[in-house]
C-alpha cells in the first residue's frame, strides 16, 4: 500500500517528461471539408418517378446556388439522377449550368454502383421499401 502511494505521485510527476511534447505544428488549428451531397433511394420515398423528380429539384437548387455562390461545392451521389435530369433540361440553361459546373468541378458526379444494381430482380427491399413507404402504390412483379 505505501509502496502505490509513492508510485502514484511519482507516475504524475514524470508523465510530462514521458510524454511527446506538443509542437508548434500540431497546435495549429486543423482544417475540415465539407462537401453536401444527395442521397436518394429509388422508391424509398416513392415511386421511380417522384424520386427522379425529387432528384432534379435537388440538382436544380445546388445548380442555382453554385451559380450564386463560387465557393459552394456539391457532390451529385448518382448518375441515374444526373442522366434524368439531362433528359428533361435539354437545350436549356440550367444544362448548361450544370456541364459548365461539372467542368468546373465545384459539381462533381460520383459513379456510386449503378452497374451492380441494375441486373437485379425486382425482389428483396425495393417492393418492401415501396408498400411501406406508401401501401397504396404496391405492385407485384
Amino acid at each position: 500500500m505505501k509502496r502505490t502511494l509513492v508510485l502514484i505521485p511519482l507516475c504524475l510527476i514524470l508523465l510530462p517528461a514521458v510524454l511527446p511534447a506538443q509542437t508548434a505544428s500540431s497546435a495549429l488549428p486543423r482544417q475540415v471539408y465539407v462537401a453536401p451531397f444527395s442521397h436518394l433511394d429509388f422508391f424509398w420515398g416513392g415511386t421511380r418517378e417522384e424520386c427522379l423528380a425529387r432528384g432534379n429539384q435537388i440538382i436544380a437548387k445546388a445548380v442555382e446556388i453554385a451559380v450564386k455562390h463560387p465557393e459552394f461545392r456539391f457532390l451529385i451521389e448518382d448518375e441515374n439522377f444526373v442522366a434524368n435530369y439531362v433528359d428533361s433540361h435539354l437545350g436549356t440553361k440550367d444544362l448548361e449550368d450544370l456541364k459548365a459546373l461539372v467542368k468546373q468541378a465545384r459539381i462533381e458526379i460520383a459513379p456510386k454502383w449503378a452497374a451492380i444494381f441494375q441486373e437485379l430482380p425486382r425482389t428483396g427491399s425495393m417492393p418492401v421499401r415501396r408498400n411501406t413507404a406508401s401501401p397504396s402504390r404496391a405492385t407485384t412483379n
